[in-house]
């Protein structure tokens, strides 16, 4: 899948017990788009990674983001650098659904105005179709709220180079579903 279509979609997985099957766990990942339109519901039986799987993935990612920060680092630096010229923070945080449900705070580099509500609620005071594509999708084509960096950083997804301390700190992995955003994450009902 590409960077904007990941975006887009969210996994929600979770355990049911099927009767027909003795009763066996069964994981049952659905996957969301735009959080709330299902498009695909797969089941598989819940085989849980062992302990050693675990730790030998955190081990991975420990590793990696180790061996790539001597090069990712700098270019982290200059475009966190880049982003501060407007006198604002370079980064930005975000509460996402991780893992069992847990949330987290996940970083990012900032590639919007710092006062982008604003610009929002203007551009689509002066402009109707906007307001109805926002209103059904939440996403422009042409967003006012995103700075020329940010377009940047977005195209190529070097905005998202920071989460590589989510990884070092365990509340993600380099392998796994990308976390939802909370105003997206579907309900337990759904």
């Amino acid at each position: 899948l590409s960077i904007r279509r990941q975006r887009q979609m969210c996994i929600r997985d979770s355990l049911i017990e099927i009767p027909e099957t003795s009763g066996k766990l069964w994981h049952a990942a659905t996957i969301y788009f735009w959080g709330a339109y299902r498009i695909r519901q797969t089941l598989c039986p819940a085989v849980g990674a062992t302990a050693r799987q675990r730790i030998f993935k955190r081990i991975l990612d420990i590793v990696f983001v180790g061996l790539s920060f001597p090069s990712i680092g700098p270019i982290v630096l200059l475009f966190a650098v880049l982003v501060a010229l407007d006198g604002k923070s370079p980064f930005y945080s975000q509460m996402r659904v991780g893992q069992n449900g847990r949330t987290f705070r996940i970083w990012k580099l900032r590639t919007m105005f710092y006062d982008a509500d604003k610009r929002l609620e203007r551009y689509l005071e002066r402009n109707v179709n906007a307001r109805l594509a926002w209103t059904e999708y939440r996403r422009l084509r042409s967003d006012p709220r995103i700075t020329k960096i940010g377009w940047f950083l977005r195209k190529t997804s070097l905005d998202e180079l920071p989460q590589l301390w989510n990884v070092l700190n365990g509340t993600m992995s380099l392998v796994g579903p990308r976390p939802c955003l909370l105003y997206t994450s579907p309900s337990p009902r759904d």
